[in-house]
């Protein structure tokens, strides 16, 4: 999966730790532009995203993320096998002209996002 999504857009990166001290990680991530995906398995069977306990770490972990500035992409594994990806990371890369959000470029220039 990783080397089609490189095959995609280069920069893309398998188990990415994105929180500074949480041992958080995303299934696939692209830094630079601050996107990612995660893979939800266990959708039919009650797996550990389904059950209670799970899906509220999982909350949190989306939660934080997205209030670092991450965008994020969930799929099931039969979602990723069908490849219903590359019509989002398409639709993502056509409305965001170069792919950086506002806190990517700031922190690549190192500077805070004040808002």
């Amino acid at each position: 999966m990783l080397k089609i999504l490189n095959s995609i857009n280069k920069g893309w990166k398998s188990e990415y730790r994105f929180h500074p001290t949480r041992r958080w990680r995303f299934d696939y991530a692209h830094p630079e532009l601050m996107i990612a995906i995660e893979v939800e398995g266990g959708a039919f069977t009650k797996g550990r995203h389904t059950r209670g306990k799970g899906f509220i770490a999982d909350m949190d972990k989306y939660n934080t993320a997205t209030i670092m500035g991450w965008r994020l992409l969930r799929y099931t594994p039969q979602q990723m096998e069908k490849f219903e990806f590359a019509k989002h990371l398409r639709i993502f890369y056509e409305t965001n002209a170069g792919g950086c959000n506002d806190s990517a470029r700031n922190s690549k220039r190192g500077k805070k996002d004040n808002g």
